[in-house]
Order: C-alpha cells, then structure tokens, then sequence
C-alpha cells in the first residue's frame, strides 16, 4: 500500500459548476492547518475534471488576486498569498512530468520542507513517489458533463 492510501478521514463533494468547485477548495483549505513542511494538495483527476478550477478556487481563499491558470508547459506557477496561514503558493501541473525527480531541478526538496508554503498539485500521481507525508488528495471525478464528485483524503 503507498502511503496515500492510508488517510485519518474522507469526504465528499459535488459540483455541476466551476464556481462549486472553487467554493470546495475553499472549504477543503478553510479545514487545513499549517503543518511541519509544505502543506501539499495532491489533485487526481482525468483531463476536463476541474483540477485547475480547484486551483483557482485555492488561489481565491488565500487572497491571490493574479490570474491563476494551469503551469501545464512551465510545470511550476508560484504565488504570493495576502491572507491565510501560508506566504506563497505554489501550483504544479505534472501532466508533461516523466520521472519526479526533474522537479528537485526547480527547487522541489527546499518548496516542500517550508511550512509557509501551500503546494497544489494538478496529476499527482505522476510524482507520487516524492509526495511528502501528510499529502492531501483531491481525487476529482466526471460523473457527467456537467457535474464532478470530489473526494478529500487527508
């Protein structure tokens, strides 16, 4: 068993709108605490589930005014916070992502063990092996074109 698979609890969400999706995030981080390093939101989801709707409804509870798209060919989006308990997020996209370790290249060891940092990152399971302990995980899933389950496991 990989260690996201053994979680303290689980919840559930639905959404039929992108907004529902950002009012989830912001509910899932009103719930999170600081923690001794990063806190890491790993999203899991197929193309279209609302992994970067997720994001930008992250970016929105932690006052981010920018706009917040997917880093899919940069990989890596860091941004400053004006309220919460963390000073930078950091989004993450690691669709183009073949082995984890070209993220120690952009800082990846120094992102996670900084506990003002908030770390979202969209395909997850890409870079599973370096996901810290105490990773959050958003699996989000198409039920219908218009409408998303959610699930937490923290």
């Amino acid at each position: 068993m990989s260690k996201h698979e053994q979680f303290e609890s689980t919840r559930s969400y639905e959404s039929d709108s992108a907004e529902r999706t950002a009012l989830a995030a912001r509910d899932i981080i009103a719930s999170l605490a600081q923690q001794a390093g990063a806190t890491v939101i790993a999203l899991s989801g197929d193309l279209g589930a609302g992994k970067t709707q997720f994001a930008k409804g992250v970016a929105s509870a932690l006052g981010i005014e920018r706009t917040v798209t997917s880093p899919t060919f940069l990989i890596m989006r860091s941004y400053e916070t004006r309220r919460g308990a963390w000073k930078r997020l950091f989004h993450l996209d690691c669709y183009r992502v073949d082995d984890p370790a070209e993220l120690r290249a952009l800082g990846w060891d120094e992102i996670i063990t900084n506990p003002d940092n908030i770390v979202v990152v969209e395909w997850a399971e890409r870079i599973s092996a370096i996901l810290p302990q105490g990773t959050v995980w958003v699996d989000m899933n198409i039920v219908s074109p218009s409408k998303r389950n959610i699930t937490v496991r923290a």
